[in-house]
């Protein structure tokens, strides 16, 4: 496997996010409600700027949530496969509370 280079993967996170259906879903659902039809700015405007206020925000956090993963995860291997486990026992818990609704709903 060849090994990419900080900007590749920057630009693959990048395009992945942006793609992702929800994201795109949360800007035309929840952004509306927070402009005003009577406001001195057009309606594209103001969505454009909560977008990128959002846009801004959401980076943020990331950079820092990944940071200090990379930091916290990377020198401690302990911790790592503890947040990995723990990370998979909640993930088969969700699958089979979903599954479960899923079942009572057929009943």
């Amino acid at each position: 496997m060849k090994a990419s280079t900080s900007a590749q993967q920057f630009w693959t996170g990048a395009s992945i996010s942006g793609l992702n259906p929800k994201a795109l879903l949360t800007y035309v659902v929840l952004l509306p409600q927070f402009t005003a039809a009577d406001n001195s700015w057009p309606m594209m405007i103001q969505l454009g700027v909560l977008g990128l206020i959002h846009t801004f925000n959401c980076v943020l956090v990331y950079l820092m949530v990944g940071f200090s993963a990379r930091k916290v995860l990377g020198t401690r291997p302990a911790v790592a496969r503890w947040v990995s486990r723990a990370s998979g026992i909640v993930m088969i818990v969700i699958a089979v509370t979903l599954v479960g609704e899923q079942v009572a709903h057929w009943l």
